[in-house]
């Protein structure tokens, strides 16, 4: 049989605007190379009904399968299954069961549909509705010629579980195509790109059987990895570990935030949290994760001088001193937290994310940590990149990634060098 070829529309002015990053085209490239089909083309519109119908002709004189993202939802600009029923010349007709589940949803939650809900129940003449047990928006395929079309809503949670759950066993079916290779994805950070991109390419030279893949997930990176056998994988995963073993946190969907959490309860450590430049978003990340309450105690903002000094015990005359950014004042944030918590491990983080409010013995970019446990404080700095958000989040990973290896007894991770203090 002839491998299929696909092409991947995505439809919104989001995604052209570039107000939204798409995360629907990726998934579905992977998972549709993964099982076998060629990927032969990416397109992206907006919500124009005549730009969206032609692409959906183009592609169906090329290609064996089409993926539709988008543009299924109840408001006026929501267009695809217009573009669809003119690119097949067919009317939209309304399906009673979809409209049926449509509707069971709004009573599940709660909720009452209003009108614009109905027209989600339609499609083009001759299609199959497909359900979406995560939203409002069914999708629907269509068969022309030696093609079939996917549509399916843009809603990225909505989109994978309908992708990965229903299209792609239909896909396997269809085309009768082999099991899907082998995958494991690892997740590192603290080395450059340079360096991870070095060590794959020994990794190619050595294990040529595995295909190799990079993502930058910033600040991680994330390392793909392709074989047809699971013993393959098995040896270049070992072989990854014993030269990148500490800073690879974790593998498939793990977060470095649930790889802490992890550790933290197999150790029974509660954490506690002080942070000023990052402003809650390391407590954020941690309590992201279900069940987080059984070892994070609490977090706290301290952003001005004067809630240093009152949440936290911070001298007044150590941020007079040495500046509210900087190792000793990250020190005292560090131990106050942990001895008004009563955790065992207090994190504090003080900087300029700028980008005001830097110098130039003060950076912006410019971020100090503190650590302290029962058996001492520690104390590091960093010089970080990128722009307010970018200088948060990075500081965030690094918070993260210290826990990490202080839990692992590693070393300090981005820096390369030892952290200030005593044991």
């Amino acid at each position: 049989m002839v491998r299929p070829r696909a092409a991947i529309l995505l439809i919104g002015n989001e995604l052209v605007r570039g107000d939204v990053a798409d995360a629907n085209g990726p998934l579905a490239a992977r998972e549709l190379r993964r099982a076998g089909v060629e990927v032969g083309s990416f397109h992206t519109a907006g919500d124009r009904v005549g730009e969206v119908e032609a692409i959906i002709r183009r592609s169906g004189e090329n290609d064996h399968l089409v993926i539709v993202a988008g543009g299924l939802g109840p408001t006026d600009d929501d267009l695809t299954r217009i573009a669809a029923a003119r690119a097949f010349g067919r009317e939209l007709v309304r399906s009673p069961e979809a409209w049926e589940q449509i509707q069971q949803w709004f009573v599940q939650k709660g909720r009452i549909p209003v009108p614009g809900n109905e027209r989600q129940a339609e499609f083009p003449e001759g299609s199959e509705w497909i359900e979406n047990r995560q939203g409002t928006a069914p999708g629907f395929c269509y068969r022309d010629g030696e093609t079939t079309y996917y549509f399916l809503p843009g809603v990225p949670r909505e989109f994978r579980a309908m992708f990965v759950e229903d299209i792609l066993p239909r896909i396997r079916r269809e085309y009768s195509l082999p099991p899907p290779r082998e995958m494991l994805t690892l997740k590192s950070f603290g080395l450059s790109e340079a360096r991870v991109g070095t060590i794959l390419s020994r990794l190619s030279e050595s294990i040529p059987e595995v295909a190799v893949g990079t993502r930058f997930s910033f600040p991680e990176i994330w390392i793909d990895l392709e074989a047809d056998a699971p013993g393959d994988l098995e040896r270049a995963d070992a072989w990854l570990r014993e030269r990148m073993g500490e800073f690879i946190f974790g593998k498939g969907e793990d977060a470095l935030e649930s790889v802490v959490g992890k550790l933290l309860r197999e150790k029974r450590i509660r954490l506690a949290t002080a942070e000023s430049c990052t402003g809650g978003l390391i407590s954020h990340r941690i309590t992201q994760v279900s069940g987080s309450s059984d070892y994070f105690e609490r977090g706290v903002v301290a952003y001005s001088y004067q809630s240093k000094t009152e949440l936290l015990g911070v001298d007044p005359g150590v941020i007079e001193s040495h500046g509210a950014v900087s190792e000793p004042v990250a020190r005292a944030m560090a131990e106050g937290i942990r001895a008004r918590s009563g955790a065992g491990l207090g994190l504090g983080v003080t900087g300029i994310a700028g980008p005001t409010g830097g110098t130039v013995e003060k950076p912006v970019g410019l971020v100090c940590f503190g650590l302290a446990s029962g058996d001492g404080t520690w104390t590091r700095e960093e010089r970080l990149f990128g722009d307010r958000a970018m200088i948060k989040h990075f500081s965030s990973e690094v918070g993260l990634d210290w826990i990490r290896r202080y839990l692992l007894n590693l070393g300090w991770g981005t820096s390369g060098r030892r952290g200030k203090g005593e044991r």
